[in-house]
């Protein structure tokens, strides 16, 4: 049940982070949307994969209480 709460909780503070960050380089005068693109391509490839290994981990889980 730990890892299943971690995994939330780690979630969570990564897509704050992410978000936050890109967020930031968005609000620049110096940094225009076409360079920040990429960096928010980047945020939501790693956020997908997280969010696919934490669904894993739930499946995992879910095997092992049964």
């Amino acid at each position: 049940m730990i890892s299943i709460i971690c995994s939330i909780l780690g979630f969570i503070t990564a897509t704050w982070f992410f978000l936050g960050m890109a967020w930031s380089l968005k609000k620049s005068p110096m940094i225009t949307d076409a360079a920040a693109m990429p960096v928010w391509l980047i945020m939501l490839m790693a956020l997908i994969f997280l969010g696919f290994d934490i669904y894993q981990n739930f499946k995992k889980y879910s095997k092992k209480r049964k």
